[in-house]
């Protein structure tokens, strides 16, 4: 198995590609989100705890 008929993934490239990209840009997505949100959550804790 050489290195384009990997790429070529037996004829179905078209649909296998794509769905990687989109499979990442959720894992990114989520993993954006989750950051983001746990930096929001120690904000909110971060002045409950100051009064």
């Amino acid at each position: 198995m050489g290195a384009e008929s990997f790429i070529e993934m037996g004829g179905y490239a078209g649909i296998i590609w794509p769905s990687y990209g989109l499979a990442a840009i959720f894992v990114i997505g989520i993993a954006i989100h989750s950051v983001r949100r746990k930096r929001s959550i120690e904000r909110q804790h971060a002045k409950h705890s100051d009064k």
